[in-house]
C-alpha cells in the first residue's frame, strides 16, 4: 500500500513537471538552479494533491482529467487554443463510426428521413464568393437575353448630339448586351463578394468585380461626369461596396420601387433584383469629373433623401441618349412609386429611365472553364491536352 502511494505522487509529480496546462496543476512543482564557476546549486520543492488537472488535444477535442476545475477556465480569453478546423461532418457519419449496436436504429432514422425541400435561396459557397450572371429582365438593344457585360475594347462614351465636351470622353464601364458567339468563358460573369453576409439578403453589402481580371480585380465603380451625370464605371479600386435590393412592384402603383429599408429576407433565384450605391456604405466617396477632367476624389454626395443611387437603364429609343446599351445611375429619390423618374443628359433634355432588373444566375468557376457542352469532339480533346500541358508547367508531375 505504502508503494502505491509512493507511485501515485511520483505520477503527479511527473505530471506537474512536464504537462503545460491552462489551469493550476494540483502537483506543484518549482525548480530553482544556480550556476557558478565551480559549483553547481540545485534546489526542488514539489508537493502533491489529487488534484491534478491536464488538457490533452486530439483531433477537434479537448480532454480534461479534472473537467469540474478545468471549465471555468475556459471563460477566460487568456487560456483559449486555436486549434485546427476540419469541414463539417454528418451526424449520421458519426453516428455510424460509434460502433455502438445501440444508435444503429438512430442512424437508420437518420437515414430513413425524407429531405426538405430545397431552398431557391442564393447561397453563398465557402471561399465567400459567388460566380454568377446577371441576366437583365429587359431586352434593352435586341430580342435576345441581355448580361452585364464589361469590353475593355469597347469603352462607354457618355456622348449625345451636343458639341460639349464630355469629360471624361471614354472610360472602361459595364453595359447590357446580349450574348454572342465570341464572348470567352469568364465574358459576362461577375464575382459577387458580400462584405459581412453568410447569405444573400435583400440588403447584402457586396463588392463586384469581374471573373476575366487579371491579378488586379476590375471592381464595379461610380464616376460622375462634368454634367453632373453618374454612371456606373470599371476600375481597380474595391472600396466600392453596393447592396443587393429585390425589386417591388406596390399594389397602389404601376412602377417598380426598392424598399425603403432592406427586409433582410433571403433572396431567391427567381426573384428581381437591382443594384443600389449607398452614400452611407461609400465614405470613400467617388470619381467626379465634375469640375476636375482628370477626376478627384469627391465625398460630398448630393442632396437626396433616400441617400442612394439606383442602377436604371433606358429602354426607350431616344436622339440624345442612343446607346441605350449603356447603363446609368439614378438618384433614388426619383424612383419612388409617386414621382416620374428622369435623368438628365448633356444637353439638359430628360430621358426616361427606370431600375436595371435582373436575376443573379450563379454558375460553377470549374464548369465554366471547361465547359464541354457545346464542344465536338476535337475540341475537347484539345482542351484535356492542354489542360495536361498547363499542369506538367506547374510541376503537377502528370505523366502521360
Amino acid at each position: 500500500m505504502v508503494e502505491q502511494d509512493k507511485n501515485r505522487d511520483m505520477f503527479k509529480h511527473a505530471i506537474g513537471l512536464t504537462v503545460s496546462s491552462p489551469v493550476e496543476v494540483g502537483g506543484d512543482s518549482k525548480s530553482e538552479t544556480s550556476r557558478g564557476s565551480d559549483q553547481d546549486l540545485s534546489r526542488s520543492y514539489k508537493a502533491s494533491s489529487n488534484d491534478v488537472v491536464f488538457e490533452a488535444v486530439g483531433g477537434n477535442t479537448i480532454l480534461a482529467s479534472n473537467p469540474g476545475q478545468w471549465c471555468p477556465t475556459v471563460g477566460n480569453h487568456v487560456n483559449w487554443r486555436v486549434i485546427e478546423r476540419a469541414d463539417s461532418r454528418l451526424i449520421i457519419d458519426s453516428l455510424i463510426d460509434i460502433g455502438d449496436p445501440r444508435f444503429t436504429s438512430a442512424a437508420d432514422a437518420f437515414s430513413g428521413a425524407t429531405p426538405g425541400p430545397a431552398t431557391k435561396g442564393i447561397s453563398i459557397p465557402k471561399l465567400n464568393k459567388i460566380l454568377a450572371q446577371l441576366r437583365f429582365k429587359t431586352k434593352i438593344t435586341s430580342e435576345k437575353t441581355h448580361y452585364l457585360y464589361h469590353d475593355i475594347h469597347n469603352p462607354i462614351v457618355a456622348q449625345t448630339k451636343s458639341e460639349r465636351k464630355v469629360s471624361p470622353p471614354r472610360f472602361q464601364g459595364p453595359r447590357a448586351a446580349p450574348y454572342v458567339s465570341s464572348w470567352e468563358s469568364k465574358d459576362g460573369i461577375w464575382v459577387i463578394t458580400p462584405t459581412f453576409d453568410t447569405r444573400l439578403v435583400d440588403g447584402s453589402t457586396v463588392t463586384i468585380s469581374s471573373a476575366r481580371s487579371p491579378q488586379s480585380p476590375w471592381f464595379l465603380s461610380v464616376l460622375r461626369t462634368n454634367a453632373g451625370l453618374f454612371m456606373p464605371c470599371m476600375t481597380t479600386s474595391e472600396q466600392f461596396v453596393w447592396r443587393v435590393r429585390e425589386v417591388l412592384r406596390p399594389s397602389s402603383s404601376s412602377k417598380t420601387t426598392v424598399g425603403e429599408r432592406p427586409s433582410l429576407q433571403p433572396l431567391k433565384h427567381d426573384a428581381w433584383l437591382c443594384l443600389t450605391f449607398d452614400y452611407d456604405d461609400n465614405p470613400r466617396g467617388f470619381r467626379d469629373f465634375k469640375d476636375d477632367d482628370r477626376g478627384s476624389r469627391n465625398v460630398e454626395f448630393p442632396e437626396s433623401e433616400s441617400r442612394q443611387l439606383v442602377l436604371v437603364e433606358a429602354p426607350n429609343k431616344s436622339d440624345s441618349w442612343e446607346d441605350r446599351g449603356v447603363l446609368l445611375l439614378s438618384n433614388g429619390d426619383d424612383l419612388k412609386p409617386d414621382s416620374s423618374p428622369r435623368v438628365m443628359t448633356l444637353d439638359d433634355v430628360e430621358i426616361s429611365v427606370k431600375i436595371a432588373q435582373f436575376r443573379i444566375d450563379v454558375r460553377d468557376g470549374m464548369d465554366d472553364d471547361y465547359d464541354i457542352l457545346e464542344m465536338i469532339g476535337g475540341e475537347i480533346e484539345a482542351q484535356y491536352e492542354a489542360q495536361q500541358k498547363k499542369m506538367k508547367s506547374k510541376g503537377h508531375g502528370v505523366s502521360d
